[in-house]
């Protein structure tokens, strides 16, 4: 017999009470007909201290058919990560940013070019003074096609290209850059974890070479403090 999926039980469980109180809400909005079956399986998975899905299939069972169970439980699965991702939406930068990249294409492909001038602005300055460079090479696409739609309208002069694919060529040499650090800071993390003290000689030479690796030069600026903090912590341990 398939043992039973555990994963609602946990996503449900994981919630803080405002996300909970968000996908209640957004429930009513977005579970159409048998909003009533989701949740009232919504709350009995909260109110278990232990998953047992025989338990929730007893004392749902007037509510939910066993032909349906588990596509019931999928589609709760499905609207809890969606409210999710609503609820952070508004949280992160990065989700913004996302957002109006996917907004700004479809402006620009109903060529409502005036409407997606002033987005593209804004995200462009969101991605620069984050440094969210991961999300470039999307937006560049939609820059070139911002440009292009110019284009047919009106001439573009040269530097304006020019001056496009200098900026698309800086941000992915800062995000090439960035997952140095990047790599830096997980392979410090887990020889800080799995280490402790380094002991061997050859160990302290492997360390050493990534404490002192040049990259963490600009790390204040890159603002990875828990890079710079680990890295004084590792420091201490093979006596840099």
């Amino acid at each position: 017999m398939k043992t039973p999926s555990s994963d609602l039980y946990y996503l449900i469980h994981a919630l803080n009470k405002a996300e909970k109180r968000y996908f209640k809400s957004y429930a009513q909005r977005h579970i159409i007909g048998t909003q009533n079956d989701y949740m009232q399986l919504f709350d009995a998975i909260e109110t278990q201290k232990k998953f047992d899905e025989a338990k929730l299939k007893k004392k749902l069972v007037k509510v939910i058919d066993s032909k349906t169970w588990a596509s019931t439980k999928k589609y709760l699965y499905q609207q809890v990560l969606e409210s999710l991702h609503h609820f952070h939406l508004s949280h992160s930068i990065g989700e913004k940013i996302k957002t109006a990249i996917h907004v700004s294409r479809i402006l620009l492909n109903k060529h409502l070019v005036k409407q997606a001038e002033k987005l593209i602005a804004k995200t462009q300055k969101q991605i620069e003074e984050y440094a969210l460079y991961e999300y470039i090479p999307e937006f560049f696409e939609v820059q070139r096609l911002y440009w292009t739609l110019q284009a047919q309208k009106t001439s573009v002069k040269d530097a304006v290209w020019e001056k496009l694919y200098k900026e698309a060529d800086y941000a992915i040499e800062q995000l090439v850059h960035k997952n140095k650090i990047n790599q830096l800071n997980d392979t410090l993390m887990a020889w800080h974890w799995s280490k402790g003290v380094v002991k061997k000689e050859e160990d302290r030479a492997k360390m050493g070479s990534l404490v002192t690796n040049d990259a963490l030069l600009v790390d204040v600026d890159h603002k990875n403090i828990r890079l710079y903090i680990l890295a004084q912590q590792v420091c201490f341990f093979i006596v840099c």
